[in-house]
């Protein structure tokens, strides 16, 4: 009984010391967790209290930097009040110079307008025989005497049309008193015969109507003009009308060819009557174009035409028909 007794207490006793170990196990665990718990919690306060210092410090640092912007703001606005206005002195000594400079040229400007030194003593003309500085002043409205500035602001383009030989006057100034009119005359080219009142006038290369003249009047380089309408009231100075300058226009191309060419031999007269343009040759042969077209081919022909002519032939050559020919008076 005895040894059944102490093996079944023997078992025993070696669960109760496993259940200690076990249970002491159990409470080394729970005292290492609890440790390890307590450091989370260490760890985490500490960390809290880190980002609640930094908060506090960046705040801090927010309102030092507002305090200090504000100070400074203040600090440049009693410096600004303090320091010297540059701007303002830099306008007000660009504001005096330039009143400087009003007054000036004022007084300048008022001397030149008013001394004797620039009086207007002399006035002359070159370019024409035909006027005289008393004729252009009159219509220019130049007065010697006066000073010469204001002369010279009065002058402009004037219609010189009561002048009509003048087709510009441009006006020279030698200081500190003299002015000279360099006049630019229009020069004859046609004696142009106005059949209603039986007179002829005096036409420049444009069409301007010159003067009224005599027959007998005739200068050796003007050409006779013929079949040109002349207004009941002619106003010299004026051009005549379009239709017949574009007349006129077909006959200047005609006499340019003719001096190409080299027909011997000048144009006297050249006549627009029935819609063509005749040109008279020497006073003696006389040539007809139907218009301005193939003026180089036909000038050629009237050229080979006049060749085997004499000097003293007169007649009619026709160049408005296909194969030009001859006839005489």
């Amino acid at each position: 009984m005895k040894d059944s007794d102490y093996s079944e207490k023997q078992p025993r006793r070696r669960r109760a010391v496993i259940d200690d170990g076990e249970k002491k196990k159990e409470k080394v665990k729970s005292s290492v967790e609890k440790k390890k718990q307590n450091e989370i919690e260490i760890n985490n306060t500490k960390k809290n209290k880190k980002i609640e210092k930094t908060n506090e410090d960046k705040k801090t640092y927010k309102t030092d930097k507002s305090v200090d912007k504000k100070v400074s703001k203040k600090t440049e606005k009693e410096y600004e009040k303090k320091k010297p206005k540059k701007k303002n002195s830099h306008k007000f000594i660009k504001f005096m110079l330039f009143l400087f400079f009003i007054i000036i040229l004022s007084v300048g400007i008022y001397l030149l307008l008013t001394l004797d030194y620039f009086k207007l003593e002399t006035l002359d003309i070159d370019g024409t025989n035909r006027y005289t500085v008393s004729d252009i002043s009159q219509v220019a409205n130049i007065n010697v005497g006066g000073n010469i500035f204001v002369q010279l602001f009065k002058w402009r383009k004037h219609d010189f049309s009561s002048l009509p030989y003048i087709e510009t006057v441009n006006l020279g100034i030698e200081l500190p008193n003299k002015l000279t009119y360099k006049v630019i005359e229009r020069e004859s080219i046609y004696f142009a015969y106005d059949k209603e009142k039986d007179v002829f006038f005096r036409l420049d290369n444009n069409g301007n109507i010159l003067e009224q003249c005599e027959s007998s009047s005739k200068k050796p380089s003007e050409v006779y003009m013929y079949g040109i309408t002349f207004d009941n009231e002619v106003e010299l100075g004026k051009k005549i009308n379009e239709v017949d300058l574009s007349k006129i226009a077909i006959y200047v191309k005609i006499y340019n060819e003719f001096v190409n060419s080299n027909i011997d031999g000048n144009i006297t007269k050249v006549n627009f009557e029935n819609s063509l343009t005749t040109i008279t040759i020497n006073d003696k042969l006389n040539c007809i174009f139907p218009n301005d077209t193939d003026l180089e081919y036909k000038m050629g022909f009237l050229e080979g035409i006049l060749n085997k002519l004499s000097q003293d032939t007169t007649g009619t050559i026709d160049m408005t028909k296909t194969r030009p020919v001859l006839s005489g008076y």
